[in-house]
């Protein structure tokens, strides 16, 4: 139930004191809704330079209409990070859902947005990157289903 104003105000409190110790540097700002609210942001945005907001999505639960909302943020001039994101269903699990992470690749893609993935863990669920096991053994190259999809992404170079 967090509204955007408060998250807004705390930025507004918080962003002073990061340009103290470095005016230039990029901050990237949250939403409400998990981040998912840019297109909230959008009408009433920040006032500050190289400021982003970020957006995260799971491609089992979040779909074309979150799209459209990050396409309505970028319309009004946001710069979007997508800080979070996942393979499966929001809760972690139930499976990968390669067709729409796919899809969201391609849409961020296009946009040149930076995306970092959930999570380089090997939590027994299956968003996490590493199979059960794999940090005990070191072994970083026991990579579960959506590990292996995001290895191959991360391996395709992009122009």
């Amino acid at each position: 139930d967090v509204k955007w104003a408060d998250v807004k105000e705390y930025a507004e409190a918080v962003i002073p004191v990061i340009r103290k110790n470095d005016p230039d540097k990029i901050i990237i700002c949250g939403t409400p809704t998990w981040s998912q609210d840019v297109d909230l942001a959008a009408q009433d945005p920040l006032s500050y330079d190289n400021v982003m907001y970020t957006l995260h999505f799971y491609s089992g639960t979040h779909t074309q209409y979150l799209r459209d909302k990050a396409q309505v943020a970028i319309n009004k001039g946001l710069a979007l990070f997508v800080t979070e994101f996942g393979t499966t269903q929001a809760s972690g699990d139930g499976g990968v859902y390669f067709d729409e992470c796919n899809t969201w690749m391609d849409w961020m893609d296009a946009r040149k947005i930076s995306w970092v993935n959930w999570s380089f863990a090997d939590k027994p669920e299956s968003s996490a990157a590493l199979k059960p096991g794999a940090s005990n053994s070191g072994d970083w190259n026991m990579v579960s289903e959506s590990g292996q999809y995001i290895k191959r992404k991360l391996s395709q170079p992009k122009s």
